[in-house]
């Protein structure tokens, strides 16, 4: 008890007892500081929205706030140009500490390929619905005179056909002919017997004609042969007079002018 008693009344003692405190003091006001300036206490910035820019828009964005970016991923979406960012993680408005990455997912720089499906024939508005479906752009229609109306006849792009089978990047522009019947408007149906088919075809579409069923009496087994073929039968005959549109029927032969007995 009397050494304890002695122990308080040193000088010793206390100056230890202080010493001890004080360095414990130093000790946690150091860790603090440390701790503040390690984690930017009170240094928050707000993440902006970077959903629409393009690469060079975000890193001169992310600069300005002591912000750095990472590509993780790429998408496609039709509402994106290609090239912007379509994503991101923290999202927009979250709060976060100066030099934290920005996590980005941007939109593939070239469009997707569409295969163009086998559509010709079908009705117009069936037609369009499945080219929008698919991601083609198909507003534009124009009309050609035939037997039938609302029949697609043809898929038009930068001024040529296109058919099934055939790739086009998703969005692509389409113009969608139609059959349209003309029962006000005639035409007499020009001679076709000994042309080519390619000849053929050429005077039917100037005359505002259609094509129909075409036939052969030996299918070619090649294009080079298909070219020594001629037509030697037509119907409607030529000139017999009917509406614009009318569908004409071919019936082709690499013998010029008989009509062969496997038609009959």
């Amino acid at each position: 008890m009397n050494t304890l008693v002695k122990l308080l009344k040193s000088k010793f003692f206390w100056i230890n007892i202080l010493a001890v405190i004080g360095v414990t003091v130093v000790i946690i006001v150091a860790t603090l500081i440390w701790t503040r300036y390690y984690t930017h206490h009170g240094e928050s910035v707000e993440v902006p929205d970077l959903t629409h820019m393009y690469i060079e828009e975000v890193e001169i964005e992310l600069n300005k706030l002591d912000l750095k970016y990472d590509i993780i991923d790429s998408v496609y979406l039709r509402s994106f140009q290609p090239g912007e960012v379509a994503e991101q993680t923290p999202a927009p408005g979250t709060f976060v500490k100066k030099n934290r990455k920005i996590y980005l997912t941007v939109n593939c720089r070239q469009r997707q390929k569409v295969t163009i499906p086998d559509v010709i024939g079908e009705s117009f508005r069936k037609a369009q619905s499945n080219l929008r479906t698919l991601g083609f752009s198909v507003d534009s229609v124009s009309y050609r005179p035939y037997e039938f109306d609302g029949e697609l006849l043809d898929l038009v792009c930068n001024g040529r056909s296109v058919h099934a089978g055939e790739k086009l990047p998703d969005g692509t522009m389409l113009i969608l002919v139609v059959g349209k019947s003309d029962t006000e408007h005639t035409v007499f149906v020009p001679n076709l017997v000994g042309l080519s088919f390619d000849e053929a075809l050429e005077i039917i579409r100037d005359n505002e004609l259609s094509l129909g069923n075409v036939s052969y009496d030996v299918r070619p087994v090649s294009e080079t042969e298909r070219l020594q073929y001629h037509v030697f039968f037509q119907s409607p005959a030529a000139g017999q007079q009917v509406y614009r549109g009318k569908l004409i029927e071919l019936k082709l032969s690499r013998t010029k002018g008989t009509e062969s007995e496997e038609f009959f």
